[in-house]
């Protein structure tokens, strides 16, 4: 399977991810392994392209592969938006402080106390 800047514009590509694309692969690329883990690298969304040009019988076993890996994906990436909820919840009395002493000391700079 050979992709192309074209075959990608037919499918409904956006212009980044056309200008990624063909800045790497200008002639178009053969599909291979090398090639997928290249575009992944440079950020090309491997999904979206494989959601729409791989016939049905792959796609679905794609899907089903890539299933748990997302729901995996999912569950990290939750537990570290938790966490970072988390600090930010924690931090917030810290920074609160922080600037009501850089508020005091500007003053006395201002005032001429600073000595």
């Amino acid at each position: 399977m050979r992709v192309t800047r074209e075959s990608l514009a037919a499918l409904g590509a956006c212009a980044d991810q056309l200008q990624t694309f063909a800045a790497e692969w200008p002639d178009g690329v053969e599909v291979s392994e090398a090639a997928l883990l290249r575009a992944a690298a440079m950020g090309l969304d491997l999904h979206w392209w494989a959601s729409r040009a791989l016939p049905a019988p792959l796609r679905a076993e794609f899907e089903r592969l890539r299933a748990p890996l997302r729901a995996e994906y999912d569950r990290q990436e939750a537990e570290f938006v938790r966490q970072e909820a988390e600090f930010v919840r924690q931090v917030a009395p810290l920074r609160d402080e922080f600037d009501r002493q850089v508020a005091s000391i500007l003053w006395r700079v201002l005032q001429g106390e600073s000595c």
